[in-house]
């Protein structure tokens, strides 16, 4: 149990990085079009969090459902990003400065929690692997 809720902790600072990442890149002034690069990491992240939720067969990802699904999770994942952009550029503008970072910082921040998500997770996610112990002891 204890494992889990470090693991949950650990999860979290990850999504944290993702957003703290987009808003320094809002804060440095950098431009509207790095909006996309974050939104691709953001996706990328949701894919590494819930692997499980995506279509394993290249099939199944042309049916109606599955792409507007999709879709909207591109939809909110831009949202996201947009706004935490916004918050960064909304900072800048109340301090009346741009922080002088070089855009590595802000992309290496969203970058540096893609691989520790995925690790958290595991293999659960993955087709024919074991179910996660969940501690409860068989009768």
């Amino acid at each position: 149990m204890m494992i889990g809720l470090i693991k949950h902790r650990i999860s979290m600072a990850c999504t944290g990085l993702l957003y703290i990442g987009a808003m320094l890149a809002g804060l440095a002034g950098f431009g509207w079009g790095l909006i996309l690069a974050f939104t691709v990491i953001f996706f990328i992240g949701l894919a590494a969090q819930s692997p499980d939720i995506w279509p394993e067969r290249a099939a199944d990802w042309l049916r109606g459902e599955t792409l507007s699904r999709n879709g909207l999770r591109i939809l909110i994942q831009l949202l996201l990003v947009t706004f935490c952009f916004s918050v960064g550029r909304g900072i800048g503008g109340i301090a009346g400065t741009v922080a002088p970072l070089p855009l590595g910082v802000p992309l290496g921040l969203a970058l540096l929690a893609l691989p520790i998500t995925r690790l958290l997770r595991g293999d659960a996610g993955s087709p024919g692997a074991p179910a996660p112990d969940t501690g409860a002891k068989e009768a």
